[in-house]
């Protein structure tokens, strides 16, 4: 049954936040590199900016074996992995990440954005650590792409995880928070390429 999800599901999904940290890492590079001229720690910066972008997804492992247990589709993924099924738990959970109901995973939400956005922008203006700063960088990028992907096939799903915490918030202003949090990647991927270090 998840013999084809194992491989065409699950790493399509990997697949495109490599993708996408890759693309973004690359421009971002090429403009730190000429504005700031080329240095070796720029591995740093990739480095980090490859371990943010799938670090996030360890959200469903702990949304299925410590936060939501007894949901159905904890309960299935345990089994699968008592089974020692692994391959098949990876496909599982791919194949309904979407569909996890209650939509409570722990760091997609607004709030822990919001988190992600105040460690980033540290990480840029007081440290002097690339690996840090691409972490950062990396893991908005990567809730920018599931809120953009939702934003447009699935505007209800996004407004419910993003705002769990304010269920009575109206649909537009799931949007708003968005495209405000877009604008802040942008913000600070500038002021990651012209901040001296």
């Amino acid at each position: 049954m998840y013999s084809g999800i194992i491989v065409s599901g699950y790493a399509r999904e990997v697949g495109k936040h490599f993708a996408a940290a890759i693309i973004y890492f690359a421009l971002l590079s090429a403009a730190y590199c000429a504005w700031n001229g080329w240095s070796g720690r720029v591995f740093l910066l990739w480095l980090g900016g490859l371990v943010g972008a799938e670090l996030l997804d360890l959200d469903h492992l702990v949304y299925i074996f410590l936060t939501y247990r007894n949901v159905p589709t904890s309960l299935e993924a345990r089994r699968l992995a008592r089974e020692k099924k692994y391959g098949q738990v990876l496909a599982y959970i791919e194949h309904y990440h979407k569909d996890f109901m209650p939509v409570h995973l722990v760091c997609h939400n607004g709030i822990m954005q919001v988190v992600f956005c105040v460690f980033t922008l540290c990480m840029i203006v007081c440290s002097a650590s690339l690996f840090w700063a691409g972490l950062g960088l990396s893991l908005l990028l990567h809730l920018l792409k599931d809120e953009w992907e939702d934003m447009r096939k699935d505007p209800a799903r996004l407004r419910a995880y993003v705002f769990r915490h304010f269920p009575r918030v109206p649909l537009f202003a799931a949007r708003a928070f968005v495209f405000a949090m877009a604008a802040l990647f942008i913000l600070f991927s500038a002021l990651f390429v012209f901040s001296a270090r």
